[in-house]
């Protein structure tokens, strides 16, 4: 999951949440979500209550990517514009 300043924390954690569970339910590691960040350092949330610290940064992603999920508000119209997302 691609995450950049200002994103919504529930809009980080909530998808994330249903890879965790199928993994659980199943008893077996079916997904294995990451984080990144343009550059791999922690993104502030909206409001700047907290920071998430990526798993990696956007030059460190696998190889193989089988699904990309990009957050979305409120941070996304900054984010769109931002050249070394692109």
């Amino acid at each position: 999951m691609l995450i950049y300043p200002k994103v919504a924390f529930v809009d980080v954690c909530g998808p994330l949440e249903h890879f965790r569970l199928a993994n659980f339910r199943t008893g077996r590691r079916l997904y294995a979500p990451i984080t990144a960040s343009v550059d791999g350092a922690a993104v502030p949330v909206a409001g700047s209550f907290l920071k998430i610290e990526p798993t990696c940064g956007c030059d460190d992603f696998p190889v193989r990517i089988d699904l990309l999920l990009i957050t979305a508000r409120p941070g996304y119209s900054a984010a769109a514009e931002d050249k070394s997302i692109k």
